[in-house]
């Protein structure tokens, strides 16, 4: 849904960027000057952020038309490496610490960030 709303307030020939909601704007500020700012039949479909050898597909900025031929052609339940691996993506090298894998109460505990406060159970006394 993320990704269809930031095509719907691009025009066809500028990037969109596709990242998780929670994206905390640490990113290195020259990865923003990237291979999608460029133009002609050469430029690459975008850019990706690549952490440890490994592409982060949720931090890419991607011209809105190949993005959109992307997802025309993408099934549900395909994953983004799926959808947006065939298109030319200039790889833009980052500190693997921007590409934390934070999945557990333990991995926030490790990234030094507070966890966010436990949500009232149903039906508990306040």
């Amino acid at each position: 849904a993320a990704v269809v709303a930031a095509l719907d307030a691009q025009p066809l020939g500028r990037p969109a960027s596709v990242e998780p909601p929670d994206a905390t704007g640490t990113a290195d500020p020259e990865a923003s000057r990237t291979a999608s700012d460029r133009r002609g039949p050469a430029a690459p479909d975008g850019a990706i952020l690549v952490a440890d050898g490994r592409p982060q597909w949720l931090a890419a900025r991607i011209l809105a038309a190949p993005l959109r031929r992307a997802l025309a052609a993408a099934r549900p339940g395909d994953s983004l490496r799926r959808i947006l691996g065939p298109l030319a993506l200039e790889a833009i090298e980052a500190p693997a610490e921007l590409a934390r894998d934070i999945d557990t109460l333990s991995d926030i505990a490790e990234a030094g960030v507070e966890p966010p406060p436990a949500a009232p159970q149903e039906g508990a006394a306040p």
